[in-house]
């Protein structure tokens, strides 16, 4: 459909906040709110469908579109399998989407998880800093952040 159309590009070609071309700026623009509804149907048709996963928070990331139910229900279970089809950065570019997804819904234990990848990838990284403070800061205590 449109929408496999428009992302195609977008969620083959690594993360979105990085190279972005004219290509991908133009697919982004193209993109609708539909179009995170098509998907979300698909992703309830086919809950295990990587293809629709990937699509799904790429299309919300390019709306910058808060829908943390939907990205906690496709991107953990892409994540817990491997990230197929993610590209180098864009698995990065997924684990803080989920992360802060889970934050939002109080899945404590998720949002470790990712913040643990991020911190081991990411070891002195100041915004992997700044998203530890906000799972502190969304528990409800802000002291200690290191």
């Amino acid at each position: 459909g449109r929408v496999g159309e428009v992302l195609g590009g977008v969620c083959g070609r690594g993360s979105l906040k990085e190279g972005k071309g004219e290509g991908e700026r133009m697919a982004a623009a193209a993109l609708k709110a539909s179009d995170v509804e098509e998907l979300e149907a698909r992703l309830n048709t086919h809950p295990e469908d990587s293809g629709t996963q990937r699509k799904l928070l790429a299309c919300l990331r390019a709306l910058k579109t808060r829908r943390p139910d939907l990205v906690a229900r496709a991107g953990l279970p892409l994540l817990a399998a491997g990230g197929r089809g993610l590209g180098k950065s864009e698995v990065w570019d997924v684990r803080e989407q989920v992360y802060l997804a889970c934050l939002e819904l109080h899945m404590w234990d998720h949002a470790e998880g990712q913040l643990d990848a991020l911190r081991s990838k990411f070891p002195k990284s100041v915004r992997v800093r700044g998203l530890a403070g906000m799972m502190l800061e969304a528990r409800g205590g802000a002291s200690g952040v290191s």
